[in-house]
């Protein structure tokens, strides 16, 4: 089974874990509507945005279900409400109207490095 997955960090190419995507099938550049982009330090998050019209520049890939696997631990992504991710794995559309999975930071998180000024808003969405 493949899977397509939206990717807006440290996946995209020339980044540090795009080789978790080796094998994957590049399907192309997208945007996500709906979301704020977050600095959180050496990675980012996106989160569900409080203001309208904000895009986040994402590149979308085909992979299969091993690959998703291993995105799903560099997540922390344990499965469906587990209260032990740090990321949710969300279906969404992009502008397009793309379908595929996007890792979503629980907002828990990002309160909790606001708290110790580790999170800045990246407006222009581009990680």
């Amino acid at each position: 089974m493949l899977h397509q997955v939206f990717v807006y960090g440290t996946l995209k190419k020339n980044h540090a874990n795009h080789y978790l995507l080796s094998g994957a099938r590049f399907v192309g550049l997208s945007e996500l509507r709906g979301f704020e982009l977050w600095d959180l330090g050496s990675f980012p998050g996106i989160i569900p945005a409080d203001k309208p019209g904000l895009l986040v520049q994402a590149e979308l890939y085909e992979t299969d279900h091993e690959t998703l696997q291993r995105l799903d631990e560099l997540e922390d992504y344990f499965g469906p409400a587990d209260e032990r991710n740090l990321y949710d794995r969300t279906l969404t559309t992009d502008t397009s109207g793309r379908k595929g999975w996007v890792y979503v930071l629980r907002k828990q998180v990002l309160v909790s490095l606001m708290s110790i000024k580790k999170a800045r808003l990246i407006p222009e969405g581009n990680f």
